[in-house]
């Protein structure tokens, strides 16, 4: 594995728990307002995130047999 690689495998890790982190402080304030508005983000940001990430696999596995074929 190249330190490219093992670079953002860790920057991922660092960024998923920074998240969950996140959420914790949020419950924990017990401020019900900042607790919707997180719900709310994230259950946007994954919607988003999921068509976008559906998209980019079709599209990359149209030019994966685009290029076999040729």
């Amino acid at each position: 594995m190249s330190i490219k690689n093992s670079l953002y495998d860790l920057s991922r890790i660092l960024n998923k728990s920074a998240s969950i982190i996140n959420d914790i402080e949020t419950l924990t304030s017990g401020d019900t307002r900042r607790i919707k508005r997180r719900v709310k983000s994230k259950a946007k940001n994954k919607l988003v995130y999921g068509a976008a990430n559906k998209i980019s696999k079709k599209l990359n596995n149209n030019n994966y047999y685009r290029r076999k074929t040729k």
